[in-house]
């Protein structure tokens, strides 16, 4: 017998109503869901036809591409583990000290984090969304940043220069290559400062034994000089821990650039040795000849 399909008062049978009801809802909760939000997710629609594309074209399309939606991937994450774990701490993003934050530590070492995220590559990505976000703050065009960009000026220590290399990057759009060479001078440049800065702390005293490791022989013949370093307490008394540590460093290069010369030294020596031998052994060689001479004479 053929089973009925009882009509609702609108004149649609019980399943039409009831499957229009299920999709009404599910469209209310989608909209719920995108409301306000500029992208729900990746597009799966069939690419363009960019066939007629040179080879070296499509390997830039390819990589635009894979930026577009690593980027997606790797910020989504990185905002939500600054936000939920180190509570919007940017400069906790950056610190070196593997006990920065307990928590964080927990999750990035976590043996059931996802296989993609685990090792260096959860702690890369929030640094690198630190980065883009300092960037933001300071009012920095974001869009064109790539996670390769931000990456690699995630590496300049100080705030300024993050800023500084993200608006040169943004401004000429830079390359990675280019970023990564920006980033690399602007490490050098804030090292050198740091150095000045550490230079300038020293004493008077300190100053002058570090440029006169230069000459360690004409240091050592300075008898005032020598009672001071090679006393270990006139050394603790006239020096601060930061200054023996920098006389310490430099007498330390010194000594091996001395060694270095020396070996470089004792090679030549032995070669000139080599060569006194060998015009030794030929003029003994035509000494004979000459002896050899006058006997059958």
């Amino acid at each position: 017998m053929a089973l009925s399909r009882k009509k609702t008062a609108s004149g649609k049978s019980s399943d039409d109503a009831n499957r229009q009801q299920s999709e009404e809802k599910f469209e209310g909760e989608n909209k719920k869901e995108t409301d306000g939000q500029e992208d729900a997710g990746p597009s799966f629609e069939m690419p363009e036809d960019e066939s007629q594309l040179s080879d070296g074209e499509k390997v830039g399309r390819i990589n635009e591409l894979y930026e577009i939606n690593v980027r997606r991937i790797w910020l989504v994450i990185a905002l939500w583990v600054i936000v939920n774990v180190l509570k919007n701490n940017l400069e906790a993003a950056h610190s070196k000290n593997p006990h920065k934050d307990n928590s964080f530590n927990k999750i990035a070492n976590s043996k059931d984090l996802h296989p993609d995220l685990k090792g260096p590559v959860l702690r890369r990505w929030v640094t690198a969304g630190a980065t883009w976000q300092e960037l933001g703050n300071a009012e920095v065009d974001t869009k064109s940043l790539t996670y390769s960009n931000c990456r690699e000026i995630a590496k300049v220590p100080t705030l300024a220069g993050r800023i500084s290399i993200g608006k040169r990057v943004v401004a000429e759009s830079l390359t990675v290559k280019q970023t990564i060479e920006a980033v690399q001078a602007e490490i050098a440049k804030t090292k050198k400062a740091a150095k000045t800065d550490a230079d300038t702390d020293l004493c008077e005293l300190a100053r002058t034994v570090i440029q006169r490791l230069d000459d360690p022989i004409f240091l050592s013949e300075d008898e005032d000089f020598c009672e001071i370093l090679l006393d270990s307490a006139q050394l603790r008394a006239e020096f601060k821990f930061h200054e023996q540590t920098k006389i310490y460093d430099k007498a330390e290069k010194i000594k091996k650039q001395k060694i270095r010369e020396k070996s470089d030294l004792e090679h030549r020596l032995e070669g000139l040795q080599q060569s006194i031998n060998f015009l030794e052994d030929l003029m003994d060689t035509f000494n004979s000849k000459e002896e050899d001479a006058e006997t059958a004479a």
